[in-house]
């Protein structure tokens, strides 16, 4: 009997579960997620057997849109056909879906017979594509292709159980500059170079992949591997005739667990080569215990997560803004800070990351908004001096179609002046999408929240983009500040770029201003106000107001 494939549905309503399940159990295997956050962990745990995603566009957690945007991210699922269901024929929903990779839409009510079909439709039309991809050599370099390299691991690996391996993921560091500077036909010249040379120095029975752009995946038997063999591909490369320096990066994973997922074994690999950034006296390194302890340090944050929001493990810290001419309190920031029960204090360098990733970003992000908005409302209450917070949208946010409908509410419910709730959008979040990002920004304005571009220096079209964003503050990174101003031609770009945020009638907040020295040179170039250890680290709650009852207190904006 023919095993039946398994769709991942993914839908907050019971009723609409029940209705599918109903539908579609005889013929699949259902597998049930509530939430994007539950979605992405079985996706971690059974993307390779997972046929199809059936995902309810607007799931109330995250949002369909922002997970569609997400999946493309995650490697080992975005082969994976999505179809979303929909209550409505809104075709800018509808549209936006296909944009983001939806394979098809189905609108309730559900017709059972459609359903099943377009399922069957989508999931043999994969399959059969699948199928014709499977093609043996890459035609560019000559190597095993992805596909074809995987399927021969996994022979190999089961067929001669005794035996040990290890995959190496290799890695040319900075390729995209080869064919920036020489062209594409030049950087396909050199994967042709680096294939032969791979294939002329591994074994006979062992194996080589290329998967794409400029990584590669080695398979090498234990018993023959040596260091010597990687470095005979680094001395070839050496020799390669091009103006620039090659540098190759490899990662190596010992296979231990034989019933392990060729693609996680590969996955670890590459993790491996991945702990090379900034290393550059080694050109080998090896999946460890530490790699392994960061993982499992993930995975615990991730399952903490949710318990956390719940529990209300997450604090708000405040960093004070001061005026640079009066140095005033004029706002501040909202960071947010994760006091967990075992651990203590947990960077958010070290957790953000992970909820970027995992989509968890967005309850975290409401939960801080809300935070701030219960603290504003009670300032009202008491008769307290009022004042702007600003607290950060993440990108994924911004793929929410409701985003703007959603913080009017919340302003709405504490019942609080919308202009004292500022909103700090990343640089970098512009740049993804820059037309989608620049139209719901627009409907955020018109509402009447003040809009903050953050991190401002670390992109790359920052000065083709202001002009066309609708926002009022515009904030220097800290590290722009503090790379260029010991430099007098970084401090005639800080200049200039202060005079093109007046002209532009932005006003300027400096972030991580550490010296006096920095204030007065700040100060002297025009900006408006600044953030930093200089004036005040972020402080807690009661700090913070205790902050404001001593210190002076005028209005930013």
């Amino acid at each position: 009997m023919n095993q039946k494939d398994i769709i991942l549905l993914i839908d907050d309503d019971e009723e609409n579960r029940s209705t599918l399940h109903e539908i579609l159990s005889d013929t699949y295997t259902i597998v049930d997620a509530s939430t994007i956050t539950e979605a992405l962990t079985k996706l971690e745990n059974h993307a390779v057997k997972i046929s199809m995603i059936l995902l309810n566009l607007m799931i109330s957690n995250m949002y369909g849109f922002a997970f569609l945007a997400e999946l493309q991210r995650i490697k080992a699922a975005m082969n994976i056909p999505v179809i979303v269901t929909t209550v409505d024929n809104n075709e800018t929903k509808e549209l936006e879906a296909l944009q983001l990779g939806a394979h098809d839409i189905i609108v309730k009510p559900f017709r059972p017979a459609i359903i099943k079909r377009r399922i069957a439709n989508t999931i043999k039309l994969l399959k059969t594509a699948a199928e014709i991809n499977l093609i043996e050599r890459d035609a560019l370099t000559g190597l095993y292709s992805m596909n074809f390299f995987t399927k021969r691991v996994a022979e190999v690996i089961q067929s001669n159980v005794g035996k040990r391996y290890l995959v190496v993921f290799a890695n040319i560091s900075r390729f995209k500059l080869v064919n920036e500077l020489f062209g594409r036909t030049e950087g396909d010249r050199l994967l042709t170079f680096i294939g032969k040379s791979i294939l002329d120095t591994i074994g006979e029975n062992e194996l080589c992949g290329h998967a794409g752009a400029d990584n590669f995946f080695i398979l090498i038997d234990s018993d023959e591997y040596n260091e010597g063999s990687i470095k005979e591909i680094v001395n070839k490369l050496n020799s390669y005739s091009i103006p620039i320096n090659i540098v190759m990066r490899f990662g190596v994973y010992m296979i231990n667990d034989i019933t392990m997922p060729i693609e996680k074994i590969c996955d670890r690999a590459k993790l491996a080569m991945d702990t090379f950034e900034g290393n550059y006296d080694s050109f080998i390194t090896y999946y460890d215990d530490s790699i392994r302890e960061k993982l499992l340090r993930e995975h615990m944050i991730t399952n903490a997560m949710k318990r956390a929001v719940e529990e209300k493990q997450f604090v708000i810290y405040y960093q004070p803004k001061f005026d640079l001419n009066s140095e005033c309190v004029i706002g501040a920031e909202a960071l947010v800070r994760w006091k967990h029960p075992e651990f203590g204090f947990l960077s958010p360098g070290e957790f953000i990351p992970i909820f970027e990733k995992n989509g968890f970003i967005s309850e975290l992000d409401y939960y801080v908004w809300d935070c701030v908005c219960q603290k504003i409302a009670s300032w009202v209450e008491t008769g307290h001096s009022l004042m702007p917070i600003s607290v950060n949208v993440s990108r994924v946010d911004l793929y929410n179609p409701k985003l703007p409908q959603l913080l009017f509410d919340l302003v709405n419910k504490y019942k609080i002046p919308i202009q004292y709730l500022h909103l700090e959008i990343t640089e970098s979040a512009y740049t993804d999408n820059a037309k989608q990002m620049i139209d719901i920004v627009n409907e955020i304005r018109k509402i009447g929240f003040v809009i903050e571009m953050d991190d401002f220096g670390t992109g790359y079209s920052s000065l083709n983009m202001l002009s066309d964003l609708p926002i009022e503050i515009l904030k220097l990174d800290m590290s722009f500040l503090r790379n260029n101003v010991g430099r007098s031609s970084g401090r005639s770009v800080i200049q200039f770029v202060i005079n093109l945020a007046k002209w532009l009638g932005l006003f300027v907040v400096a972030e991580g201003v550490e010296t006096q020295e920095q204030a007065i040179f700040l100060r002297n170039m025009g900006c408006d106000y600044a953030q930093g250890y200089y004036y005040s680290k972020p402080v807690d709650d009661s700090d913070f107001e205790k902050l404001l009852l001593e210190t002076h207190l005028c209005v930013m904006i």
